[in-house]
């Protein structure tokens, strides 16, 4: 069976339980309507706003009267919504009431008594009722207008007998000894003329002695009904028509908490709140907020309808008591909600297309914004409403938009507002759980990270793999080498290098070693990293951790001689087997081993120069120096960079005789040679000449 509520009443069994103590309520009102045979007609109203259990209630008599049947009862539900014609509702109430009675008596009386129902609803084929007028009336004006003489109009009035007629159906009723209940449910769902047409049938057409009407609907919506019919005491006419008039019983708050906690258990087997940890804001939202907003069974089965395929498709990517506020948005503000969707940079200061960002929202974006978001909550109905809305708002949103905010899964932070709002981690996205499954090992972490590049989800998975560190205990090594074997080797990265602008673009280099530097600088963990220092191709990550620890080595606790020597040995590997020729990965090599072991490189540098194109080599190798927002890397030309023993005019010479001679050389190789020979600097993208710098 499905979890989600087609907006099915209960029935009072085991499956669908009377939570809201409503049964003996229901069993009073079914000893009302079980009438004697010989009783005169008694209409009963069931009023309630929409949601508030009517129909519930209904089921609850009809199960009462089944169990009560002291005489002869048949219990007789019609649904004018069926019909769907205003001029034929009279007519198919009649035969339907007939077909009934024929069923239930199979006896020559009741055959009788269905068969005069089906002549008494024959006179009302051409009926069309008219306010103020009694069903006969039109039905005489039109019948006789077909006629000629004077002698043919009274025999025609004397077949229209309607009041014999139906003074004989409550005859032969009365003495069949029977009860009949008409159960005639959402009234208030009906067109207003279709509506009138129910309560003219009620009074005037089928009034018979030893039936009882259950009618519920909304009084508000009769109301309005009757008034749009020309009848502007609306209570009183309803008075004259319903004899006694029932609201339902106020739901307890304890009982709608009843059905909540239903909602709940069946939501899930696990502790939602477990992934983030925001039992605290749940109950929060739950007891300021909720129990504020939702006043009736049929909001409560709405509101979890929508949370529960909700949080079903992002279920620990955003924290759930985050998904229950907006689900209480989209329920009782869906005005405010649809605002959320249209522009979040309103409340969370980015826009999901418009490139804002927190910084870049002024003070004049927010004071427009909350102007704005004050106007639809203007437009909520009921100010107590209004209210708690206003502070729900606040609740999911007045939180800082940092990293401590994104990792308790908050929706007040981009990211965790936009999978709450598509249902989903869309492209560039990755999701917590995977992250926490990468790093415990219990998926493929190599084809995760392939799958994290194909999605271009690399800053994603950096900022979850930084809220999580403190899981890596235990595996940080595994972790490590899977993470800077994929990221070293992978197209994407030497790309994003090569264009990396500033600091708006995302550098998967500074993100490898700053999660590196995360992992390892622990008391645990720092001697995992003699071992990973040796591996040659992680010499442009470990190129900058060395040289942070040797700034730091009275604060760790290990022989930083000896991890400058791993590092140097592992490095100058790194340049003679060309690991990483061709990419700017290179020059970060470099200038870690001209502080780890400068007379090392140097003497490399040297051999370099005085081989055949070995100048060509120095400028792969010393690639790039720094980068700017105006066309990316770029390499400047200091006399001193390397060493004062280093004979730069050869340097210089050696470059100039490239040039010449090769003319297909690559562009940024170019551009480093054009720097050394004019002691400038130049971009590596363009081979412009950098002036300002």
């Amino acid at each position: 069976m499905s979890e989600y509520h087609n907006d099915q009443p209960i029935k009072g069994d085991d499956l669908s339980p009377d939570l809201l103590n409503r049964s003996k309520f229901a069993e009073n009102l079914a000893e009302v309507l079980t009438l004697k045979s010989t009783d005169e007609c008694l209409t009963v109203s069931l009023e309630g706003v929409w949601g508030y259990g009517k129909t519930s209630t209904i089921n609850l008599v009809k199960s009462h009267l089944q169990r009560q049947r002291a005489i002869e009862q048949v219990v007789f539900e019609y649904n004018p919504w069926l019909i769907g014609d205003a001029d034929l509702l009279v007519q198919d109430f009649l035969r339907q009431l007939a077909s009934n009675l024929h069923i239930h008596f199979s006896a020559d009386k009741g055959l009788e008594v269905a068969n005069e129902l089906l002549t008494y609803s024959n006179l009302f084929g051409v009926i069309k009722l008219i306010p103020g007028a009694e069903p006969w009336a039109s039905l005489a004006e039109t019948v006789i207008s077909k006629v000629g003489t004077a002698t043919e109009k009274i025999s025609k009035l004397k077949e229209l007998d309607v009041l014999g007629k139906k003074q004989k159906i409550s005859d032969l009723l009365a003495q069949l000894n029977v009860s009949i209940v008409v159960i005639i449910d959402d009234i208030d769902r009906l067109t207003p003329r279709e509506a009138f047409e129910v309560l003219r049938l009620v009074k005037a057409v089928a009034d018979f002695k030893g039936t009882a009407f259950l009618l519920a609907f909304d009084p508000k919506y009769l109301h309005s009904v009757l008034q749009s019919h020309a009848i502007s005491n609306a209570e009183e006419y309803l008075d004259k028509i319903v004899q006694l008039r029932v609201s339902l019983p106020l739901i307890a708050e304890k009982d709608l908490e009843k059905v909540t906690q239903n909602e709940l258990a069946s939501l899930s087997k696990d502790d939602l709140t477990k992934a983030f940890d925001d039992e605290d804001q749940l109950s929060n939202i739950y007891h300021f907020y909720y129990r504020s907003l939702i006043a009736s069974p049929r909001d409560v089965k709405r509101f979890f309808n929508h949370l529960r395929f909700v949080e079903s498709q992002v279920r620990g990517q955003v924290a759930f008591s985050n998904l229950f506020g907006l689900s209480l948005l989209a329920m009782k503000a869906p005005n405010i909600y649809e605002l959320l969707k249209e522009r979040p940079d309103y409340f969370v200061g980015r826009g999901f297309e418009r490139g804002f960002t927190p910084e870049s929202f002024s003070e004049k974006q927010k004071d427009k914004s909350k102007v704005v978001i004050n106007a639809e909550l203007e437009k909520i109905p009921n100010p107590k409403n209004q209210y708690v809305v206003d502070r729900l708002l606040k609740e999911l949103f007045d939180h800082p938009r940092d990293s401590t905010s994104d990792a308790n899964g908050l929706v007040s932070v981009y990211s965790r507002l936009y999978i709450a709002l598509h249902y989903q981690a869309p492209t560039g996205y990755v999701t917590d759980m995977e992250v926490e499954d990468f790093i415990y090992g219990s998926i493929d972490r190599s084809k995760f990270l392939h799958e994290v590049f194909k999605r271009e989800a690399m800053q994603r998975f950096f900022e979850l793999m930084f809220q999580n560190a403190e899981l890596c205990n235990g595996n940080t090594k595994e972790i490590l080498v899977a993470i800077n074997d994929a990221f070293l080797t992978h197209p994407q990265t030497v790309e994003l290098l090569r264009n990396f602008t500033g600091f708006m673009d995302f550098n998967p280099l500074q993100q490898l070693i700053a999660i590196n530097k995360e992992l390892l600088f622990k008391d645990e963990s720092i001697a995992i990293l003699l071992e990973l220092v040796e591996i040659e191709s992680y010499a442009p990550i470990y190129s900058d951790l060395v040289r942070t620890l040797m700034a730091e080595k009275e604060d760790v606790p290990i022989d930083i001689e000896q991890l400058k020597s791993k590092f140097s040995l592992a490095a100058m590997k790194c340049l003679e087997e060309k690991i990483y020729q061709g990419t700017l990965l290179e020059s970060q090599v470099f200038y870690g081993l001209r502080v780890t072991d400068e007379k090392a490189v140097i003497g490399y540098f040297h051999q370099l120069l005085n081989s055949e194109n070995g100048v060509i080599r120095i400028a792969e190798i010393l690639g790039s120096t720094g980068s700017d927002t105006t066309a990316g890397a770029y390499f400047k030309f200091e006399r001193n960079f390397l060493g004062s023993e280093f004979d730069i005019e050869l340097l210089k010479q050696k470059a100039g005789e490239a040039l010449q001679l090769n003319a297909e050389l690559n562009i940024e190789v170019q551009a480093v040679l054009k720097a050394i020979c004019e002691e400038d600097t130049y971009y590596l993208s363009n081979l412009k000449k950098a002036d300002w710098l």
